[in-house]
This record gives C-alpha cells, sequence and structure tokens, in this order.
C-alpha cells in the first residue's frame, strides 16, 4: 500500500479507481480506499495480528482535517 503525505489538493486530483487503498504519512493509521463512486476515510485499531478497519466518512463531507483528528483518538 502506496504511503502518502494526504493533502487536499491531492485529495482533489484522485480519480476513481478499482479500489486503491492509501496511507497517510502524517497520521500512519488513517487509510484512504478510492472506488469507483468515492473516497473513503478510514482508522485501523487493534494490535498487529488482528486490527481492525473502522470506517470514519466519505471525502469531502469529512475533511482531511477532521479525519486526522478521529484517526488520532
Amino acid at each position: 500500500m502506496p504511503q502518502v503525505t494526504f493533502s487536499d489538493r491531492w485529495l482533489q486530483s484522485l480519480k476513481a479507481a478499482s479500489s486503491t487503498e492509501y496511507s497517510d504519512s502524517v497520521c500512519p493509521n488513517l487509510r484512504l480506499r478510492v472506488g469507483r463512486r468515492s473516497k473513503t476515510f478510514s482508522v485501523m485499531i487493534g494490535p498487529a495480528g488482528s486490527r481492525r478497519r473502522v470506517m470514519l466518512g466519505k471525502y469531502p463531507s469529512l475533511s482531511l482535517t477532521e479525519a486526522r483528528r478521529k484517526a488520532a483518538g
């Protein structure tokens, strides 16, 4: 999975894809899944080996700042 420093400009430039996932270099547990219809933020929680994904919301309804705040705790 590519690790990228998320920014609003980068998020806006992303085109629809067949389920591509990115990890944020600023907030390592924050993930962005880019699908054909939406861009969805999630966070990975739990210890290694038993981690699970928790959906935070869809971009742009959920801003990058708010997604990082939720992912941080």
